[in-house]
């Protein structure tokens, strides 16, 4: 086993410190890039459920009753364009016969 110097080891113990930050400095920026992302993916997630809200909330001051077979293919759609046409459609049909086959048009072309 060779010697090591005092220089020797300094520089090893500065080296070793050196990869520490930059690793710490590595892990706290994927961190920050991934709770980011989380964030931004929850955010989405929670505002297509409110548009899915608010369109059952008009559907259900309008009709009273929502058939379950509309709540439930309203709350399947993901796609935030298909949401807001069908809420300016909850809003302005004429019954829920009329917003079925509205809600079953716009399924067929994205969702």
């Amino acid at each position: 086993m060779r010697y090591v110097t005092s220089v020797e080891r300094m520089g090893i113990e500065k080296g070793l410190q050196q990869g520490i930050q930059q690793g710490i400095q590595q892990g706290i920026q994927q961190g920050l890039q991934q709770g980011l992302q989380e964030g931004i993916q929850a955010g989405i997630r929670q505002g297509l459920q409110e548009v899915r809200e608010s369109i059952l909330e008009v559907l259900e001051i309008r009709f009273s009753v929502i058939p379950e077979d509309i709540a439930r293919l309203v709350n399947s759609v993901e796609v935030r364009e298909t949401l807001r046409s069908l809420h300016r459609q909850s809003v302005i049909c004429k019954d829920l016969n009329t917003f079925r086959e509205m809600l079953d048009r716009a399924r067929g072309k994205g969702d």
